[in-house]
Parts: structure tokens; sequence; C-alpha cells
């Protein structure tokens, strides 16, 4: 049964409107999503979710104390609760040894003849770590409380950026070049990989100075995969040009975005998984309290979560991580996209673990859910869920020796792709399919047996090495890309 839980997001947008109170937020939300509560049930919901509009001593107080020790973050915050603050503290003639962290300390120093204790430094693993968490945090609650990140509904991504179309695309193309670039690799295309790898980092730029507020997550998480799959040079380059980039100068809304960039260079890449967990749970609080579960971002962030403690290893159990089948069905319908992503994860799991025959039966499934969704209604996720459960399907047949039933499989595979590229004018989004497609299907010694086309897949292959070698006839990746920025073009 649907409940203002379920809208917790619209709600905390609607209540930090001034001037709109709660009668207005009551009736909005009944208007548009047809559901009803009492004005009691209200306001017991915004204290439990900690949304309130009068201004308290103790807020005061802790809000003027972050404005002295990090005034930088303060200009990324709300402008009219700063106002509030600053009214506040007037009113009531708050002194400044009140709230200052300094003025303490200063009052209680100690004398000469005093000893004082050795400060002893924590691991710098614990260190770096929690600062970064620290800043992310905090430029997740200023991105919401200062409305720059804003709820569009409970079925859509939040609107974060001025650009978000383009924002998005470019960091769709990047991921999908480094997962390119992966598979080239795997194979032994090392030219090809090169050129994808160098065509994802020419992106980076994009990245860093873009408003989205995936793209930090994202980078994090892409050197975190890049170290495991066995290329630590390529996530070290990443991690260090990203956090370069962070270095320039940015606009005041920028200036904590550009330090947890910057702060990202202070970190080993032993110790990134570690940084991921942090930046993960603080992405999974905060959306949790500023949009509710019901929320599809918050779903989002959960399976991002699922991701990172599935990679811990095949010990883990896929039903202790990911969310119940059974729940989400009942709650959205069989052919939502929240259960579809939670059988792909699910599908890409058990594949990387070699469970080819418990793929097969999760990937038809998948198919057969994503065709239940109506083209007219939704075919980009119609497209997307069909070919990731046609691949894994076709890729474990081939793996099972199947050769037959996998070329049937990966060649309509193959065709969606196609038919996707062309209705939805995504050129990238599969592209490391279908180079593992490709080098599945080119083998003349299954065409000597009566089934396949090896002269169309060696056309494939020629074709996609003529586009990627388009883009730029050179593979001196780490040479180019080692830039240095002059010092004096630091942020701080």
């Amino acid at each position: 049964m649907t409940s203002i839980d379920d809208f917790k997001g619209h709600i905390f947008e609607l209540y930090s409107i001034p001037g709109l109170t709660l009668t207005d937020i009551i009736a909005k939300i009944e208007r548009e999503h047809n559901v009803t509560a009492t004005r009691a049930v209200y306001k017991n919901r915004l204290k439990k979710w900690g949304f309130k509009r009068n201004t308290s001593r103790s807020e005061v107080l802790t809000t003027l104390r972050e404005q002295e020790d990090e005034p930088k973050i303060q200009t990324f915050r709300d402008p009219a609760r700063s106002l509030r603050i600053e009214k506040y503290r007037k009113k009531n003639k708050i002194q400044r040894h009140e709230y200052s962290s300094k003025s303490s300390t200063q009052q209680s120093a100690p004398s000469s003849m005093a000893i004082v204790p050795r400060q002893i430094s924590p691991p710098q693993v614990f260190e770096t770590s929690e600062r970064l968490g620290y800043e992310v945090s905090n430029y997740i609650k200023g991105s919401f409380e200062g409305k720059r990140w804003k709820v569009k509904d409970n079925q859509n991504i939040i609107n974060s950026s001025p650009n978000q179309d383009t924002e998005v695309q470019i960091l769709t193309t990047f991921l999908t070049d480094i997962e390119t670039g992966c598979s080239n690799f795997a194979v032994g295309n090392g030219y090809s990989g090169g050129l994808y790898w160098r065509k994802a980092f020419e992106n980076i730029e994009y990245l860093v100075r873009g408003d989205y507020h995936d793209h930090i997550l994202n980078i994090v998480i892409t050197i975190n995969d890049l170290r495991e799959k066995g290329y630590p040079g390529a996530a070290e380059l990443l991690k260090s040009y990203a956090s370069q980039l962070g270095r320039h100068k940015q606009p005041p809304e920028g200036r904590i975005r550009a330090l947890i960039y910057r702060e990202l260079g202070n970190v080993s890449l032993d110790q990134m998984p570690q940084l991921e967990e942090i930046v993960l749970a603080c992405f999974m609080e905060l959306f949790e309290r500023y949009l509710g579960d019901y929320c599809y971002n918050s779903f989002v962030v959960q399976m991002n979560m699922a991701r990172r403690r599935l990679r811990l290893g095949d010990w883990v159990n896929l039903t202790d991580v990911l969310l119940a089948l059974s729940v989400l069905d009942h709650k959205f319908g069989v052919s939502d996209r929240r259960p579809l992503d939670v059988i792909r994860v699910r599908v890409e799991t058990l594949f990387k673990r070699k469970k080819y025959l418990e793929v097969i039966q999760h990937s038809r499934s998948l198919v057969e859910r994503a065709e239940l969704i109506e083209i007219q209604d939704d075919p980009w996720q119609r497209h997307y869920f069909s070919i990731k459960g046609c691949y894994y399907m076709g890729i474990s047949l081939f793996s099972l020796e199947k050769y037959e039933e996998a070329h049937i499989i990966l060649s309509k595979c193959f065709d969606l792709i196609e038919s996707f590229y062309t209705v939805q004018n995504n050129f990238a989004l599969f592209d490391s399919e279908k180079v593992e497609i490709v080098e599945r299907l080119y083998q003349p010694s299954h065409a000597q047996l009566g089934f396949g086309d090896a002269g169309r897949w060696e056309a494939e292959k020629e074709k996609s090495q003529e586009v990627i070698s388009s883009v730029d006839n050179t593979v001196e990746l780490l040479e180019e890309l080692q830039i240095e920025r002059p010092e004096n073009d630091l942020v701080f």
C-alpha cells in the first residue's frame, strides 16, 4: 500500500520551499500522488526524518562553528538557511566565544609548565578515507540543501546538473570505453584496447568539472575495477589524472568537489576499496535521508553497494546482498527496472563465478521480463535488458561448448545491439559486448561445422578496428596523459 513514506524526497523538496505551509504540502502530495494522510501523520514523519524549519540554538551554534572551521563548505549550503542562522544569531545576541572552538582553545591553552601529551596521528588509511568521507558527505548534504540536486519523481534519476543529458552521455561513453578497452586487452588486442582507454581518458576532464552527481562515485569504482582486473597502472593513472584536474580553479559551488578529487591523489591503490566503501555508505545514508527508499535513485545506490560487496569474493551469498525479487515484484511490478536490475547483477555475478547453467536460467528470465515492457512505453529499458540477457546466455552456452545454440543467441544479441544503436542514437553502450561477440563468433572452425558465418564476423571485426583507429592512430597513452599542472593553478 502506498504511503507518504514513498514520497519522502518530494516532501523534503516541498518542505524546503519558504512560504509553503504544511497544508499546502499535504494538498499537493494528495493531488499529485493520490496519497492521503492526516496532519498528525505528516508531523510525525517530518520529525522522524529530521526535516524542520524552526531554528534551534544548538543548530545555530553547530552551524556557526562549522562556518568558522570550514568556511568553504558553507558556500555550498542553502543561502536561505545561512540567512536564517545569521538572523537568529543577531536576535539572540550569540557571542563568538559561545561557539568558537578557537576561542575555547585559546582560553584553555596550557601554561609553559604544563605537560602536553604527544599527538599520535591515526594510520593514513583511516585519516585519508575518513577525511574524504567527511568531504563527500558535505558535498551530498550541501547539494540537496542548496537545491542543486532536485527530485524529479520516484521513477527517475534526480536532476543534479543543468547539462544532465550531456553529462550522462559522457559518463556512459567513458565507462563503456574503459570496459571495451579491458575486453580488447583480455582477447590479446592491446592496440585497440589502448585506443579505447585513450578515448576514455579524454573525457575525464568533463567528468571532474561536471555537476552530475554520479561522477565522483563512478570514478572511484572504475579505479577499483581496473585494479581488480589486473591493470594497476591504468588505475593509478586514472586516479592521479582526476586528482590533477581537481586542482583547477572552479566556481564556489565546485570547490568541495575539487577538494575531493585533489585528495584522491593522496589515497594509495591499496586504500581505494575502503574508500569506495565509505563513499558508497555516504551516498546510501544520505540518499535514504533526503529521498527515501522508494525513489529509484536510492535503489541505484543500494545496487552499487551490493556490487561492491559481491566483489569481495565468491563466498558472498547473493541472497544476503541483493534485494528480494518477490518484494520488488510486489511493489513495482515484474517488468519494472528495479527487479530487472537485480536479475542482471545476479547474472553478472554468477557468470564471473562460472556458474553457467544458473546464468542461462536467470538470463532467460531477464529476457522474458524485458519483453513484457511495451516498446512504446520504454524502448530503452526493453532493449537494454534484452541485450544483457542474450549476451550472458550466449557466452555461457559458448563456455559450455553448446556452439550451435550459442551462435544463434549471440547473433540475435548482436542484431539487438545494432537496432538499439539505431533507435536510441547511442553508439557506445554495448561496444564491449560487441567485441566479445565478434571474437567468439569469428571462428572459421565453427563455420566448417555448419553453423556461424565467419565472413560476416571477420567483416565486423575489421569494421570495429577501423572505427576506433579513426579516433587516433597512436597508443602512447601513458606518455600523453602525464600532464603536470602549474602549482599556481590550485584551487586553495
